[in-house]
């Protein structure tokens, strides 16, 4: 008898598990817009600009939209974004830490040529974590000379990116997207989902997760901060001339942080991440999940 009444009340529970998980899948599909809802809402939210939006379920991978469809599927050199490769690629190979540290002064020379940093008089000493939420293009060239060209390229096609190429001469513009690399917005967004999908089980993407998260809170893509939705991201600006308003702009990231239903991926035809991929990103997360984001 006893054990009879243990199966009964097991099953029971089973039940109610069941139905507790169907329960939640249910709200987070009422709450989330249609297919053709989320389109309009990608598009009004590109506007007049040139370039595309993909949103991609972080639970099954599935492509909720990608607009429009030929942009979304052009690959284009990935700016900054790719300090994410960059930085998993250094982790994973033991050839940095979370705790290492490198000096930004705003300049550097790299292949015989000064680059410089954003900030006039430079970052001063980072860690990992700032480095990725400042987006700092002086750590991230002394974080090359360590890592090495061949661990950035192999990184970049172990997240499936197919447009990499087979030698780049300066690892340093290959760390901050400058040479080496071109992505669609719909690959753009798959390696955003492996970060999602691999954290939990690989400390080098967790770590590269926290800096996403720190890029929204303090960081490049402190806009979004303001949503009232835990945001993770990182933003590219790559140049397409010395004139900073026709550089391009990228936006890749997932939400909610702790327990992400999307990933988005928006890239905007000379527009700046700041000015453009940033704002378009805001719209689309803001339509997606309405009054959970403010």
């Amino acid at each position: 008898m006893f054990i009879i009444a243990l199966l009964r009340a097991l099953a029971s529970l089973a039940a109610l598990l069941c139905l507790a998980r169907a329960s939640a899948l249910a709200e987070s599909a009422l709450a989330a817009p249609g297919a053709a809802r989320l389109r309009d809402i990608c598009l009004n939210a590109l506007g007049e600009r040139t370039g595309a939006v993909v949103v991609m379920d972080a639970r099954t991978g599935d492509v909720l939209a990608a607009v429009p469809e030929d942009w979304s599927r052009r690959p284009m050199p990935p700016g900054s974004v790719a300090k994410i490769v960059t930085a998993y690629a250094g982790l994973s190979g033991g050839r940095i830490t979370s705790t290492t540290r490198f000096h930004c002064s705003n300049a550097l020379t790299v292949g015989g040529k000064v680059r410089h940093c954003t900030v006039p008089g430079g970052h001063g000493s980072l860690d990992l974590d700032q480095a990725i939420a400042q987006s700092c293009n002086v750590w991230f060239y002394q974080a090359a000379r360590r890592i090495g060209t061949e661990r950035i390229l192999k990184a970049w096609r172990d997240f499936g990116v197919t447009g990499v190429e087979k030698r780049v001469d300066s690892p340093e513009r290959l760390a901050v997207g400058e040479q080496g690399v071109r992505v669609s917005c719909l690959e753009m967004a798959t390696l955003v989902r492996r970060v999602v999908t691999q954290r939990k089980r690989d400390r080098s993407m967790e770590l590269v997760a926290r800096g996403m998260r720190g890029a929204v809170t303090s960081g490049t893509a402190k806009e979004l901060a303001g949503l009232g939705l835990s945001v993770a991201g990182k933003t590219g600006s790559p140049s397409q001339a010395s004139d900073a308003d026709r550089r391009h702009g990228w936006f890749a990231g997932f939400a909610p942080y702790d327990n992400p239903e999307i990933c988005i991926a928006v890239f905007c035809l000379e527009g700046n991440s700041y000015r453009s991929a940033v704002p378009v990103a805001a719209e689309v997360l803001k339509g997606y999940f309405g009054a959970r984001a403010r």
